[in-house]
């Protein structure tokens, strides 16, 4: 169980998508991976994909992401957030920004 806001700041060419992560169930998760899956011919990451080692029930995690358009002429795509952990090959949760 988790709960994701996600929200972008900046016009570019370089911006930042804004992350914060809860974990609204009640077992501690482990090896949590944000991945983002954009068009790479618009942007690139100018930061990794992060990894949180360990996510504490209730409490947040705020991760920024930076992202750099590098369209000649400034096209916009939409960026895809999938979040996993260890446990399982699926999603917890997804967003696109």
């Amino acid at each position: 169980n988790l709960r994701l806001i996600a929200n972008y700041e900046g016009i570019g060419p370089v911006f930042k998508i804004k992350l914060e992560l809860q974990n609204i169930g009640k077992q501690c998760l482990t090896q949590t991976r944000v991945v983002l899956n954009l068009n790479e011919t618009v942007y690139r990451l100018r930061t990794r994909n992060p990894v949180l080692p360990v996510m504490i029930p209730q409490l947040t995690y705020k991760l920024d992401i930076e992202i750099e358009c590098i369209d000649p002429v400034g096209a916009a795509d939409i960026v895809k957030v999938f979040v996993f952990n260890e446990e399982s090959t699926l999603p917890l949760i997804t967003a696109n920004i």
